[in-house]
């Protein structure tokens, strides 16, 4: 394992100059997400990283993934989710099957996402739905967060994501996102609970270029109290163009600590 995040921070630092090439539409396509994504959030996963990031939606995508602590993904949760967008107001749905001991469940995802140019804010509402039968300890049959971007076409970005909204929030996440040239994104993303424990930042840096996208960075989990809802330690993303509509992406330590996506755009 040390190896591949050897390997992987020195593709990202090589990446430069096979991505310089790219222009401005590049950095703002947000197809993977950089760091732990609360700032910059991919359109896919915003769901789960800053439901405020549907408002980037432009098309129809149909997205697949697959998330497994376990290196040979047994067992594994996936995700299945339409999106829909005309880039400045996107809504996502979709179904999730988790593991509930032996037995294999499923959930509904949801969300809205749209900017309000007046505020130059983007406003995300979304969330999760179990079946009552399958719900454990406290949960909510209806989960729902919040999500706020500051200025989210310019190239430096203010977030704010607060989960669980329905009764006290379970997590609050906020970042800072900058655009630095044409394809290179600089993030810094915290989190805490609702008792200001577990507080956690990750610092990144990701490139994003037509038709690669890189991101890799560090988290650091400062309160080691509570529970966090970024990953501490390394973590990073790649995604690849496979054709004009079609993308494959990776991550390690993100949501899971490891994912591999599968997009398509129409």
């Amino acid at each position: 394992m040390f190896v591949f995040k050897i390997i992987f921070f020195l593709c990202s630092v090589l990446s430069i100059n096979l991505f310089a090439a790219s222009n401005n539409t590049a950095v703002q396509s947000h197809q993977i997400s950089t760091g732990a994504g609360t700032s910059y959030p991919s359109i896919s996963q915003s769901l789960e990283n800053n439901v405020a990031g549907l408002m980037y939606a432009k098309g129809f995508t149909l997205f697949t993934s697959a998330l497994t602590e376990d290196s040979k993904f047994n067992p594994f949760d996936a995700d299945a989710r339409m999106i829909l967008g005309n880039g400045s107001l996107g809504g996502a749905f979709g179904v999730h099957k988790y593991k509930n001991g032996s037995q294999d469940k499923f959930a509904y995802d949801y969300g809205l996402g749209s900017y309000a140019s007046v505020l130059n804010t983007a406003i995300g509402i979304g969330g999760r739905t179990k079946d009552k039968k399958d719900l454990v300890g406290g949960e909510d049959t209806y989960g729902l967060n919040l999500g706020l971007i500051y200025n989210p076409l310019g190239m430096a970005k203010l977030s704010f994501h607060a989960i669980g909204i329905l009764q006290s929030p379970d997590f609050y996440t906020a970042g800072v996102a900058s655009s630095v040239g044409d394809v290179l994104i600089l993030t810094v993303d915290g989190s805490t609970d609702k008792d200001k424990k577990g507080t956690t930042i990750v610092s990144a840096f990701g490139i994003h270029g037509s038709t690669m996208q890189v991101s890799t960075g560090y988290g650091i989990k400062i309160n080691q109290a509570g529970e966090s809802y970024f990953k501490k330690g390394f973590t990073s993303a790649l995604g690849i163009n496979l054709g004009p509509q079609i993308s494959l992406q990776t991550y390690y330590n993100h949501r899971a600590k490891y994912q591999i996506n599968f997009i398509a755009n129409f």
